[in-house]
């Protein structure tokens, strides 16, 4: 019987994984999930049997929550089983008591209903043994993506960056509806070419060559004009003051 891939959890990620196995041909066992799942031609199980279900040389995607991901992987009974994670912070020195681990960790923010042009997903592995690797690379051959060796520590620190760059400028996006909500004549689609052009001139220059604003001006006037606009709006406030101090501090003449 030749191995198949299964996925661990059926979060936006695994939903995402899923389609993309799908679309590639891969050989794919089914989904472990406690959720109930009605998934046409792929199969499903509860997480209880996984142990009854993989066998030797299978690979196993645990798409689970960060805090869920060791135990999962332990969990899993089977030493010839190939275990990849998909985390970009949980280092693989953390199961060196554990054959056959690896990362398989998709730069990228996954939300349920948006659709993933896995082409421009960058993907960073690391193995803990060379049967781990060749299985890796066996998959990613048939999965044709881009598709690099990095190490655990370097991989945090990329996770790092990606934080501040996706999950805190859409926070700072969630803060500019919420200045804009109470006026019905003001519309988010007016923001959406500026925000447009603050990507696209950080794809051709360095983002601290390109930093515009009333802090950077050191405008103390308009500062606190709008924290007085924020008056009603005291966890945007919050964020505006600390960002404003951030940017004074970084481009101090």
């Amino acid at each position: 019987m030749s191995p198949k891939v299964y996925i661990l959890g059926y979060g936006n990620l695994g939903k995402h994984l899923l389609e993309l196995f799908l679309s590639r041909g891969i050989d794919l066992g089914g989904i472990f999930s406690n959720q109930t799942l009605d998934l046409s031609g792929v199969q499903t199980f509860s997480k209880t049997r996984i142990n009854e279900i993989l066998v030797e040389g299978d690979i196993v995607f645990v798409t689970t929550k960060d805090n869920d991901i060791q135990s999962s992987i332990f969990d899993i009974t089977n030493d010839a089983v190939i275990k990849l994670y998909c985390s970009g912070s949980i280092a693989l020195s953390e199961f060196t008591d554990c054959n056959h681990v690896g990362i398989w960790y998709p730069l990228y923010s996954f939300s349920r209903e948006v659709e993933i042009d896995w082409k421009l997903v960058p993907v960073f592995v690391e193995y803990s043994d060379s049967v781990t690797q060749i299985s890796l690379e066996k998959l990613n051959n048939s999965l044709n993506l881009n598709i690099r060796f990095l190490s655990s520590e370097d991989r945090a620190q990329l996770h790092l960056s990606a934080v501040f760059a996706n999950n805190f400028v859409n926070a700072c996006l969630v803060g500019s509806q919420e200045v804009l909500k109470e006026n019905e004549q003001l519309s988010f689609n007016y923001l959406l070419p500026i925000i447009q052009q603050t990507i696209d001139k950080v794809k051709l220059n360095n983002p601290i060559y390109v930093q515009t604003g009333p802090a950077f001006r050191g405008d103390e006037t308009t500062i606190s004009k709008h924290l007085k606009q924020l008056s009603s709006c005291a966890e945007e406030a919050v964020i505006y003051k600390a960002i404003s101090k951030y940017i004074q501090q970084k481009f101090e003449k």
